[in-house]
């Protein structure tokens, strides 16, 4: 404890002097997001004159500062724009210039304002980092710190002992589309959370220059940075069988993860739990198979800890035509984002992991009975190795590189992924692309894409995937847009001949798309009022594209189907209307875009007609959304949404998938013997709703929907599995069970009342005052659609005091009650209490004292409200972050 006071001190006194670099890490390097856009084939000058300005300021040399400035005559918009008032928030002026897209810079008022302000709170000279960065230059530092405290009690005697770190698997849990089950079948239930109470501490290097040699390197040592794993073994069963165990260990829960481990001889496999870790070694652990054919007795095995800090390293160089990278350590924000039509390269959704990270699994064979299971691709690890703020910890190793040279594109990247658990000098796959654009007359080009992907089995290639295409097109930016892109894969698995009783697979296929858009009836400002898309996707079943992932960007989104009056950032936005775009299906997709009357009434009309490859309807999605603004004070908004399905088919459940519940990626519905043949599976929404502020301190929202839509979850959190007959090879067959007591075909209508109403008495009180009601008693947290009332209270002391208290009631039915113990209808009433005080400590550290459990993770999820637990929880958190 002293050790951790002793270092509070120096990170605070630190961070005091070092203003200028605060926000730092939140300015993303522009080398860790670049893709092939139009836009990139020059600099920026917006860009690139905010970046002098930067270096400017790194030298901290007033005259070059002014020319910088002085060249800052042109407006500047949108995020730049925003990243220069934070930037110059930084350098001590407490109310930056107003810049806006009308006016330049003005210079002297931000002169003006620099000098007004205390000569101890400008001078930075003296600051350890500042001082650090000056001598470092071209290099500077940045970084952040966290170190927590935490109580949790666990029951009604609240004793006191410190909370144990844990990953965020309650995200695992209620709000995400795998692994969901824990919210039935968990210990804690609907109350799975992640505790959050850990330590860190982040330092990051970088070149500050635009042009000639770069680096980048990120040291981070939290509870993610110590893993370990136990030596391979086999478990030998009390009734003969074994099964191979190599168990993986990490810091943040003190425990091995749970897995799913099949045993040699293919007839049962082990759900391996969370197994915790005392002195190095795990506690013995005894498992039974899932059929229970067999028990086994898991030894007290020791961890082989180890320590990876380093999580990413960067040397490059950049000029004006080329940029070259290679990074023995990246994230996944470095993957190349191809921008032909059909996105061949790091096509996924926002959640999900990069499809760059996935990993080769083998096949296995199984005797005595002579059945095998195939290899596949799965983002299992990387999906799980996640830290609490729900960054991807499998890194990339390799090599990229961008030339731009006038008309002429080329891009070209390669590496391979690295699992926390995997030896760096290990190679299980090995994904790349290349990219190239030309453009002629000006606004037509032609180009084309080739991605790769090779999955090892030893030292032996075991898959291997090539995908070849070219696109071309008329782009005329700002009016109309005509691109075309075909595309051919060639794809084969379990292709070592380590074992000729596994058959090979080889699968060839194609993919056409062409799209088209365009701006019409311009305001004054230069603002489209018109806007259209229209396209047409075709996707042979046999098309294999390994680097691209379209299984959740083809349709809607859980919270993109209610209506919202809160502002979603255009990274999730881009998400809520799935496109219906994937293997198999042949698409045509239209959406029109309209704002009129200075922006009063808009509208957005969505439509996709989605076929499989044989010409059969998979699903006709009509969406419709209206907004009107009669007043500046009051919103009102209209959607309507039908989803045309084919009628059931016997014991096939019309929207369930194996993916949802699993890794298996094999598109199949699954069986729901509760689903008679020739029901109608339709489901459609309308909804309405306003917001109106009469005063500035009384704001009125309400919203009321009728839907016969159930979406899928929790109903899929009832299943089950056993075996697929398909001869030789062994497969999982996933069925659901009791869906009657939520939704079966033909589905109800049912209804949602939301209300709410907002006062902001004076300017540092502001308060909200919620209810909704809910006939599907079975809604969960996971958005405000739950069943419950509540009233949140946020007020600013002081401007550097500032607390928070909110109290939620819900009601929902106890699935697992329901489903197990044959109760009827088992609703519980829950009560959640939850506040928080937040001291700012300069303007780089605060203090965090917290009760209870209320979180909406903003870079996880665009909903504004979650109920991730229901009950209060009885823990309090104590956190000092800050930036430096």
């Amino acid at each position: 404890m002293k050790k951790n006071i002793l270092l509070m001190v120096f990170l605070i006194s630190l961070s005091f002097q070092s203003n200028l670099f605060a926000d730092d890490s939140d300015l993303r390097s522009i080398s860790m997001n670049r893709t092939s856009k139009t836009s990139d084939y020059k600099q920026d000058r917006e860009k690139a004159m905010l970046d002098s300005i930067f270096e400017a300021e790194y030298k901290d040399k007033d005259i070059e500062l002014k020319e910088r400035l002085k060249g800052l005559k042109e407006p500047l918009r949108g995020s730049r724009e925003k990243e220069i008032l934070k930037r110059y928030s930084q350098v001590g002026v407490d109310e930056p210039v107003n810049l806006r897209a009308d006016e330049p810079v003005a210079e002297k008022k931000l002169k003006k304002k620099i000098k007004a302000k205390k000569k101890d709170s400008l001078d930075l000279s003296k600051g350890i980092v500042r001082g650090i960065n000056e001598k470092m230059y071209p290099f500077k530092i940045s970084g952040e710190y966290q170190m927590s405290w935490g109580y949790d009690s666990g029951d009604n005697n609240f004793k006191g002992r410190k909370g144990q770190w844990k990953n965020a698997d309650w995200n695992k849990a209620n709000l995400v589309y795998v692994q969901d089950s824990q919210y039935v079948f968990g210990r804690e239930r609907h109350n799975t959370y992640d505790k959050r109470i850990y330590d860190r501490f982040r330092l990051k290097m970088e070149t500050v220059r635009e042009k000639g040699m770069t680096f980048l390197s990120e040291i981070v040592v939290d509870p993610w940075s110590f893993t370990g794993k136990t030596e391979y073994m086999m478990v030998e069963g009390a009734h003969g069988g074994e099964f191979p165990l190599e168990l993986r260990y990490w810091s943040n829960t003190q425990s091995t993860l749970d897995e799913r481990i099949w045993l040699t001889n293919g007839a049962d496999f082990i759900n391996i739990p969370e197994i915790k870790v005392n002195d190095g070694r795990t506690d013995p652990t005894f498992v039974t198979s899932r059929w229970g054919t067999n028990d086994f007795m898991i030894p007290k095995l020791k961890i082989d800890r180890d320590f990876r800090p380093l999580r990413k390293l960067e040397v490059g160089y950049r000029d004006d035509n080329i940029d070259i990278k290679a990074f023995p350590l990246a994230d996944q924000d470095h993957v190349y984002t191809s921008d032909d039509p059909l996105i061949l390269s790091n096509k996924h959704i926002y959640w999900e992991p990069s499809p760059w990270l996935n990993r080769w699994k083998p096949a296995v064979f199984y005797t005595p009975t002579s059945d095998f299971r195939r290899g596949k691709w799965a983002n299992d690890i990387s999906f799980e190795s996640r830290d609490s703020d729900f960054t991807f910890l499998t890194l990339l190793r390799g090599l990229s590189t961008e030339y731009v040279n006038g008309d002429t594109y080329l891009a070209t990247m390669i590496a391979t992924p690295m699992h926390p658990w995997q030896k760096y000098d290990s190679l299980n796959s090995l994904p790349g692309v290349v990219r190239f654009k030309q453009r002629l007359f000006k606004d037509y080009y032609v180009g084309s894409v080739y991605t790769h992907d090779f999955g090892m089995n030893g030292q032996k290639v075991d898959a291997i995937n090539h995908v070849i295409a070219i696109d071309g097109g008329f782009e005329k930016p700002g009016f109309v847009s005509l691109r075309g892109e075909y595309a051919y894969s060639i794809d084969k698995i379990d292709w070592t001949p380590h074992d000729a009783r596994i058959s090979r697979t080889k699968a060839e296929g194609n993919a056409v798309r062409i799209e088209s858009s365009g701006e019409f009836l311009k305001n004054r400002a230069g603002d489209p009022e018109l806007k259209v898309k229209a396209s047409f996707t075709h996707m042979g079943d046999e098309f294999r594209p390994r680097l691209a992932n379209y299984r959740n960007t083809r349709i809607d989104q859980y919270w993109g189907k209610h209506i919202q009056f809160e502002t979603i950032s255009p990274d999730f936005d881009a998400f809520k209307i799935g496109d219906g775009i994937d293997v198999g299906r042949n698409v045509y997709h239209l959406r029109i875009d309209n704002v009129h009357f200075k922006e009063k009434l808009s509208s957005l009309f969505d439509v996709r007609f989605v076929r499989n490859d044989k010409d059969a309807r998979v699903e006709n999605v009509y969406r419709e959304e209206i907004t009107y603004k009669p007043w500046s004070n009051l919103s009102t908004k209209v959607l309507y949404r039908f989803q045309d399905l084919p009628t059931t088919k016997t014991a096939k459940d019309p929207f369930i998938i194996t993916d949802d519940i699993s890794e298996d990626n094999t598109d199949v519905f699954l069986q729901n013997n509760d689903v008679l043949h020739g029901e109608n599976a339709d489901v459609w929404t309308l909804s309405a709703g306003f917001h109106y502020d009469p005063t500035k301190w009384l704001g009125l929202e309400g919203i009321y929907e009728r839907t016969s839509d159930y979406d899928t979850y929790p109903q899929r959190v009832l299943n089950d599995a056993g075996f697929r007959d398909l001869g030789a090879i062994r497969e999982l067959n996933y069925f659901l069970y009791s869906q009657p007591l939520m939704a079966i075909p033909p589905y109800d209508d049912y209804n949602i009342w939301k209300g709410r109403v907002f006062l902001t008495p004076i300017d540092t009180v502001r308060a909200k005052f919620e209810y909704v009601l809910n006939d599907f008693q079975h809604a969960t947290g996971r958005d405000d659609n739950i069943n419950h009332y509540g009233v949140e209270v946020d007020v600013d002391i002081t401007k550097r005091l500032h607390t928070s208290f909110k109290y939620t009631r819900s009601h929902l039915v106890d699935l697992y009650e329901q489903a197990f113990n044959g109760e009827s209808e088992p609703h519980y009433t829950h009560d959640n209490i939850f506040a928080k005080v937040e001291y700012d400590i300069g303007s780089n550290n605060t203090f965090i004292m917290q009760y209870g459990e209320f979180f909406v993770p903003e870079q996880y999820t665009p909903v504004p409200w979650i109920l991730n637990t229901v009950d209060t929880q009885r823990i309090l958190r104590l956190y000092l972050k800050g930036k430096f």
